[in-house]
């Protein structure tokens, strides 16, 4: 979902950034990198693509945490009333460790992905095809 109005150093942040996965065991997906646990979350759930997605901070401009979490409870209903399964998790930057809580959506396509994406305003998502190598 990128547009040209999202800076070079922030696409760089969103591919250097680490996505936590909360399952059990916990992971971590990387953008660009295969990711086994992935494919073995696929493997018990019988997927093939998923989604990480946040309500957290739209258009990369930081909101107070009570906003951000009453975003994200309303992202979690949203899934829930599609009648998808997810993890909770984190989107984390590597310049500062923090987390934007997020969702790990599994058996979401991409387009219903972006359009989710869109309407929590956020300037992208990370996607997982069958391959298992997360894209944004």
């Amino acid at each position: 979902m990128p547009n040209s109005t999202i800076t070079q150093d922030l696409l760089d942040s969103y591919s250097a950034s680490e996505y936590h996965v909360d399952a059990l065991p916990p992971f971590i997906l990387k953008i660009g990198i295969f990711s086994h646990e992935l494919m073995q979350l696929y493997e018990s759930t019988n997927s093939n693509c998923a989604a990480f997605i946040t309500a957290y901070n739209p258009g990369s401009n930081e909101l107070p945490t009570d906003v951000n979490v009453d975003r994200n409870q309303e992202l979690e209903m949203l899934i829930s009333s599609m009648r998808y399964s997810f993890v909770r998790g984190a989107g984390k930057c590597a310049d500062d460790g923090l987390g934007e809580v997020s969702l790990l959506i599994v058996g979401m396509d991409k387009i219903t992905a972006i359009d989710v994406g869109k309407q929590f305003e956020q300037n992208a998502i990370v996607w997982c095809a069958g391959d298992v190598t997360p894209i944004w």
